[in-house]
């Protein structure tokens, strides 16, 4: 199998961008304010939670972190402002980002397609997707870039699928960011794949990529929430981005001006199967479910996260079962 060193290159100076070095403990940083495009849906919603937590403890249930070091007291006050402004409306996000004046942008803003990304395959749609998907991201990225501001994006891991190099469920084989996508069947990846593209000249932008997010919180958006309610699945080892584990570390990147490309996943993977089980052993001992093949029309891969595990700050994230585990005790005693 070809290392690190090996791997096709995607980014170049995006890739290369230097790791910091850490010369403050994490309590003693600056707080920076944040703006952030995109509250309204699944991943901005529960960062906005994460940071009112943080922020104020008591003022609304914190998801149980499923690593100690993940707590949010452990994290300094987010100064976290909401963006009003529509990414695909210029002017208006432009004079937002000159008046707020915020250290960072986050943007969870985008298209993910109703009732799911097969709404990206009507080609009807296909302008509307590269305008919120590809351009709006862009422009706002080159914005931030004009005024010196850290803009962190969110991809996704689905640019891959198990292949000859990486077998289906090998945790030693993941792919790393370095990797050559090798899957585009679906337009909401090419899209994906395009955006990673025009990324190349950027230096101030944090990428981030997410695969099946997950939360605690009972958003109508988390993945989990949906998955316990199918009949069927169909089940293969995949990775997940646990937003109670991962939205700790985002903020602790920006709070460290971390640029450069990342996956954002918990370690190692599970399929829906194990993920099932799970939540039968801890939370309804009565939901029963068929396992079906899996579609080949859908990807599936596990992502290498030792860039990110390798940051002094970032804490010992759980492997993804364990991870799971943690979650599901929590709605059990809920």
């Amino acid at each position: 199998l070809a290392t690190r060193a090996q791997q096709p290159r995607l980014f170049h100076s995006f890739l290369d961008h230097q790791l910091p070095t850490l010369s403050h403990p994490l309590s003693l940083l600056m707080v920076r304010s944040t703006l952030l495009y995109g509250a309204t849906g699944f991943l901005g919603s529960t960062i906005t939670h994460f940071a009112q937590a943080t922020n104020s403890p008591t003022a609304a249930p914190t998801p149980t972190p499923t690593s100690p070091s993940s707590t949010t007291a452990l994290h300094p006050p987010i100064h976290l402002l909401v963006g009003k402004a529509r990414i695909d409306r210029r002017e208006e996000v432009r004079r937002e980002l000159e008046t707020l004046k915020p250290d960072a942008v986050i943007c969870a803003a985008g298209l993910k397609g109703k009732p799911n990304v097969n709404w990206f395959e009507n080609p009807e749609n296909h302008s509307l997707a590269h305008l919120i998907n590809v351009e709006a991201q862009i422009w706002l990225l080159k914005e931030c870039e004009r005024l010196d501001i850290h803009c962190t994006l969110f991809g996704s891991g689905f640019v891959y699928n198990y292949d000859l190099a990486h077998p289906i469920g090998d945790e030693k084989s993941g792919f790393v960011e370095e990797s050559t996508p090798n899957w585009s069947q679906l337009h909401y990846v090419k899209l994906r794949i395009e955006l990673e593209e025009l990324l190349k000249p950027f230096t101030n932008v944090l990428y981030l990529r997410i695969n099946l997010p997950i939360t605690s919180l009972p958003h109508p958006g988390n993945f989990l929430k949906k998955l316990v309610t199918y009949p069927t699945i169909a089940s293969i080892p995949c990775a997940y981005t646990n937003l109670d584990d991962l939205i700790p570390v985002l903020f602790s990147l920006i709070e460290h001006s971390v640029k450069g490309c990342f996956n954002f996943t918990n370690p190692g993977v599970a399929s829906h199967d194990e993920i099932l089980n799970i939540y039968k052993e801890l939370v309804d001992s009565k939901l029963q479910w068929v396992v079906v093949p899996p579609s080949t029309e859908r990807p599936a891969c596990c992502l290498d996260v030792s860039k990110l595990t390798s940051l002094e700050f970032v804490p010992s994230l759980p492997h993804i079962k364990d991870s799971l585990r943690t979650l599901f005790s929590s709605w059990a005693k809920a």
